[in-house]
């Protein structure tokens, strides 16, 4: 085995343990929310979860995941960065396992073969919303402009979400965890408000 190999071997061995990390605490902030916190969260999740089904099937009506297959995620270079703790809590409010991520790919670690491994609903917000021209041209005006609307409805509650129970779920989970790792302050900080000052 050579240097840069072993090397690059370490680090795909420390983002698993960081992912696993990660996961493992945000299941343990949910789980010590007070309960009637979760019952205000899980049905925003669940919502969250529904725009995304729609915004991927409106692309798929123009090939999109076909397109994103054959294209091999282009797009998804950088998609370790993508997910967020919000994408994530999707999963863990229904104690469901997240798609686990492989390092060892060159690109995306959510890439299989037949293009992204994560159902369109527990997606990233940042793959979802990327609409590429390829995809673009082959909608029509009116189904551009509903994606817009979805998109800018999809943000709004992101927005209300992080605001009620902390600005920093939606930011990339694994800048954050690099950070609370030092810091160890909690991802998931209801306020006492009831988010009312997100702003709109």
């Amino acid at each position: 085995m050579t240097h840069s190999v072993k090397i690059q071997q370490q680090k795909n061995e420390s983002d698993a343990a960081l992912w696993d990390r990660g996961v493992a605490r945000l299941g343990a902030e949910f789980s010590a929310l007070p309960p009637v916190a979760r019952a205000e969260l899980v049905p925003l999740l669940a919502e969250m979860g529904r725009l995304k089904e729609e915004i991927v099937l409106l692309s798929d009506g123009a090939d999109g995941s076909a397109l994103c297959t054959v294209c091999n995620g282009a797009c998804c270079r950088v998609g370790r960065y993508h997910p967020t703790f919000l994408d994530l809590l999707v999963c863990v409010a229904v104690a469901e396992s997240p798609v686990e991520p492989d390092f060892a790919t060159a690109a995306c670690p959510f890439l299989g073969s037949s293009g992204c491994r994560i159902v369109p609903s527990r997606r990233p917000f940042t793959c979802v919303i990327f609409i590429c021209q390829l995809i673009a041209e082959r909608l029509p005006e009116e189904e551009l402009t509903r994606l817009a609307r979805m998109e800018e409805e999809l943000r709004h509650l992101r927005r209300r979400i992080a605001a009620r129970f902390g600005g920093r779920l939606a930011e990339s989970f694994f800048l954050e965890m690099e950070r609370s790792d030092r810091d160890g302050v909690p991802v998931l900080t209801p306020t006492t408000d009831g988010g009312s000052n997100y702003g709109n």
